[in-house]
């Protein structure tokens, strides 16, 4: 009976812990002075946007910059980017993206302390529906 225990109190340990790794993975928030990295996927052609609420960018100073690279691209035409709240509000210019170049977007209205996201946009002509982009951020100026 004892070895039962044992066993059981085992696997609900390894069970605690293969769920504390999946919610980990599933999204996180990075202090703004570092980048986040993001990979935006299927992003729809024509202009579009996909939005991102699951990788965060915690501001930490008070500049009125936030920094945007691209590390990975598919576009034909390219992609902006812009930094949004959790709930989609546009809190920041779009810019286009440059493959590994940083590119500072003017923010507005942001605060100190807050989590910010981010937001892809295809070229209005993109044609395709299935681009994939890997971008890093900062709710901070790290130019």
């Amino acid at each position: 009976m004892k070895m039962q225990k044992k066993i059981f109190a085992g696997g609900c340990a390894l069970l605690m812990i293969c769920a504390a790794a999946v919610s980990v993975s599933a999204g996180s928030v990075v202090s703004g002075g570092m980048y986040q990295t993001v990979r935006h996927s299927n992003i729809p052609g024509g202009g579009e946007v996909h939005y991102d609420t699951s990788y965060g960018s915690k501001k930490t100073d008070n500049d009125n910059y936030a920094s945007f690279k691209e590390t990975y691209y598919e576009a034909w035409l390219g992609n902006s980017a812009i930094l949004i709240t959790k709930s989609k509000a546009l809190k920041s210019r779009e810019v286009d993206l440059s493959y590994n170049k940083v590119i500072l977007a003017r923010e507005s209205g942001v605060s100190k302390d807050t989590t910010y996201y981010s937001a892809v946009s295809s070229h209005k002509f993109e044609p395709s529906n299935s681009c994939d982009v890997i971008i890093q951020f900062s709710a901070n100026n790290l130019k």
